[in-house]
């Protein structure tokens, strides 16, 4: 069995990359139809040049712009959706939009695997803030049950000490890959 602070950040977690990442992809996706009339890769080709400059367009790029052809935003991380976001912003949601890019960016470079129950709370609060505010935005009640259900089965797991081990250990894997990209190799 997980420790309380074990538990508390493994399920941050799995809301931030589960629930979270599907919703802000939806928000993402209506956003450019709304505004632009456009998909999401057409969007993001326009936008090419912009993305291009960037450290974190040259960082993704591979993601934002396939070899294949089409992106895939099922693919992305937060991050990335964001910062696609922020081309197309959503001012109902602008700031909660933002701190669950930041708080994925903390949870993403912990150290340690552990949150205190009185530091979860806060964490929890701005989750529930975005997804509300999100399913609101979207307005479509498909997403808001399947979401919905997500948040819940989430919030009720058990957490093991083994997923707690597995998640480090991903976390590890993935920012071990990112500092390889970082230090010049990908890029």
């Amino acid at each position: 069995m997980a420790t309380q602070e074990e538990a508390n950040y493994t399920k941050l977690v799995l809301l931030l990359t589960k629930p979270c990442r599907n919703l802000m992809a939806k928000v993402l996706q209506k956003s450019v139809h709304e505004n632009y009339d456009q998909s999401v890769d057409t969007f993001v080709n326009i936008n090419r040049s912009r993305i291009e400059k960037t450290p974190h367009g040259k960082l993704n790029y591979d993601r934002y712009f396939p070899r294949q052809g089409v992106t895939n935003v099922n693919e992305w991380d937060i991050s990335m959706l964001h910062f696609v976001i922020t081309f197309c912003p959503v001012p109902s949601i602008s700031t909660d939009l933002r701190n669950i890019k930041n708080l994925r960016n903390a949870l993403a470079h912990p150290g340690k695997v552990l949150i205190s129950s009185r530091d979860y709370r806060p964490y929890h609060k701005e989750i529930q803030n975005f997804i509300k505010g999100g399913l609101k935005y979207l307005c479509d009640p498909i997403s808001t049950k399947k979401i919905s259900e997500d948040v819940s089965r989430i919030n009720e797991m058990i957490i093991s000490k083994d997923t707690v081990d597995l998640l480090r250990d991903a976390f590890a894997l993935y920012m071990g890959h990112f500092e390889e990209k970082i230090q010049g190799k990908n890029l």
